[in-house]
């Protein structure tokens, strides 16, 4: 294994040395990088390399339609490393790339068509699962309309996939059964098509959940014929992870090891970080089986430190509540329950984000409405109008021809007049339907401040605890520095410099860390201070620290870190400032501070 990567690695030296020398015109040698790049046999570093030449030689050139198919195989190569977020930030590039080309034509219209597929694939791993099917749909409208059912396919199995995390696997099988019929129906099979890779893998997940492991196992072996033509490191690894799982659902237990690691290895080589955590998973979940516990505790740790190298938080949820029960087994109930609380309260905030951004999709939605009513208000008062102007008209020349038009005249009239007072009637039960969507997105508008505002009390806490962590290490630091001065023979300068240090370290996180969390918390309670001064106007600076700290439920010990005192100086200016408040013995400091 080792050997194979060298020698890569001095070829892809040669080839980097070659390919400008061999090509005779510069225009042409990002042609050569691409193509490397989307060779499958590279590991993603070496593809990395290969893309970012690309991408260099082409915004020199101002290619932009290839320029854009460059962008998004950089995209694709971040999202396989497991880095979400740069990923969909390259992407947000390609996307003004192929807005700026405009779309006219089938190619454009295909170029448009695959870029929302992959806005779809990004958004889904970043978690953001309604834009990503939004995105999806939007795919597979322009696919359908251009008859491409390659597209369609392609689209329809990454829908299923959503389907299936989102835990509605009859829809998940429905979808993906609809992909395979557009496949099997096509005349010609590629044996290194990658779709229809995908599609088998998925199918295999499917049957596995559903525990039809025949059907699982069927799908899975029309795999192997593929893997030879696709010769992708990501693919195999792929394959090898389905096949443990099934392996393990069977309770073949060793088997299923055995594929794990031979994935595992490949993973690491290639820096599949996404591919690591499912395959730790996978095999700590084997360990708790054979009651192996150090072990699936082992690999679980390794693949939360994963997790917090790259954007995909959900993971974390997952692993916490799979380490919680291999701490419930080993009956350290303590570290099992402290585990679960931490799992809950990541999976309630991934809950809350999503429910925020939901929200504002809302508010979008009847902004949109509201519009649209508004508008059709408008039309029906044109055309009153346009009505009336052509009634008057139809007056004067019936007046001018004389009596014998004035019947028809009356008769005009009087329609009219009905005319006119079944549209006011309209307009005035759209306004009465305007004004209750008003109050109604009013009150969502509301409802969601309230939960910004909640969101932002658990930051500030979360704040308010990691400069208490910051704080203690501080605090350490200095007694170490002066365990050093006062234990070990040095130089009366030394002394007094170090002396100096931990003093200017006192100075400047007391002082750093009290206008970053005042500046934060006034964000968040931005009439405490105000409300405080002006009944308490007398109050000093350490007497407002004081009150934050307080209010925030933090203990006399933990205040005495955070500011650098003795505990008994801060039991002492608890003390003054009860004095201040005129606060009786039984009046808790706590609940005074919060009616402000």
């Amino acid at each position: 294994m080792l050997m194979r990567r060298y020698n890569k690695f001095f070829l892809i030296l040669i080839l980097l040395a070659v390919i400008p020398c061999a090509i005779g015109q510069e225009s042409y040698q990002w042609e050569e990088y691409l193509k490397l790049s989307k060779q499958q046999q590279f590991t993603l570093s070496e593809r990395k390399t290969f893309i970012l030449k690309a991408i260099q030689e082409l915004e020199t050139e101002k290619n932009d339609t290839v320029l854009f198919d460059a962008y998004i195989s950089y995209a694709y190569i971040l999202n396989q490393e497991g880095k979400n977020a740069k990923a969909y930030t390259v992407f947000e590039k390609s996307i003004r790339i192929s807005d700026s080309i405009g779309y006219h034509s089938i190619a454009d219209f295909k170029r448009q068509a695959y870029y929302y597929n992959i806005d779809g694939i990004l958004n889904q791993k970043l978690g953001l699962n309604e834009l990503a099917m939004e995105a999806y749909y939007k795919s597979l409208l322009i696919y359908d309309s251009l008859n491409s059912n390659k597209g369609k396919s392609l689209v329809l199995n990454n829908i299923s996939h959503l389907y299936f995390l989102k835990g509605n696997t009859q829809q998940a099988l429905h979808t993906i059964q609809q992909a395979l019929a557009i496949e099997e129906n096509e005349e010609e099979k590629n044996q290194s098509d990658i779709g229809l890779f995908n599609l088998y893998t998925n199918l295999t997940i499917l049957f596995i959940d559903f525990k039809k492991y025949d059907s699982a196992n069927y799908y899975l072996n029309q795999i192997k014929p593929l893997l030879k033509g696709l010769n992708s490191y990501h693919a195999n690894c792929n394959y090898l992870i389905s096949s443990a799982k099934l392996l393990y659902q069977v309770e073949k237990y060793d088997e299923s090891f055995n594929r794990y690691h031979e994935a595992l290895l490949i993973a690491k080589e290639n820096d599949f970080r996404e591919f690591q955590v499912d395959i730790l998973n996978g095999r700590s979940r084997i360990f708790i089986e054979q009651k192996k516990y150090d072990k699936a505790e082992e690999d679980i740790l390794e693949a939360l430190s994963l997790v917090d190298s790259f954007d995909f938080v959900s993971l974390k949820s997952d692993l916490l509540y799979d380490l919680s029960t291999v701490y419930e087994k080993i009956s350290n109930t303590s570290k099992s329950l402290a585990l679960f609380k931490t799992a809950k309260k990541l999976e309630d905030s991934l809950r809350i984000s999503m429910e925020i951004h939901k929200y504002s999709e809302i508010e979008d939605l009847y902004k949109l409405k509201l519009q649209n009513q508004e508008n059709k208000v408008l039309e029906s008062a044109l055309a009153v109008s346009n009505l009336k102007l052509q009634r008057n008209n139809i007056f004067i020349g019936f007046t001018v021809l004389g009596s014998l038009f004035l019947l028809l005249v009356l008769l005009g009239l009087f329609k009219k007049r009905k005319f006119e007072k079944t549209a006011n009637i309209e307009i005035q039960a759209k306004n009465k339907t305007i004004m209750e969507q008003k109050e109604m997105l009013h009150k969502r508008n509301e409802d969601q401040l309230k939960e910004n505002l909640h969101t932002q009390s658990r930051q500030l806490t979360t704040y308010a605890l990691s400069s208490l962590k910051q704080a203690k290490a501080t605090e350490e630091t200095i007694q170490k520095i002066d365990a050093v001065i006062y234990n070990y023979q040095i130089k009366d300068k030394t002394k007094k410099e170090l002396k100096s240090i931990n003093r200017d370290l006192k100075h400047h996180l007391i002082k750093t860390d009290w206008e970053e969390f005042k500046t934060y918390y006034e964000k968040v309670q931005p009439s405490f201070y105000k409300n405080l001064k002006q009944k308490y106007p007398s109050l000093s600076v350490n007497d407002e620290k004081m009150c934050a700290f307080i209010s925030l439920g933090l203990s006399t010990k933990e205040i005495a870190i955070l500011t650098f005192r003795q505990v008994r100086s801060v039991e002492s200016a608890r003390l003054r400032l009860r004095k201040k408040f005129d606060l009786e013995r039984n009046d808790d400091l706590f609940d005074f501070l919060s009616s402000f």
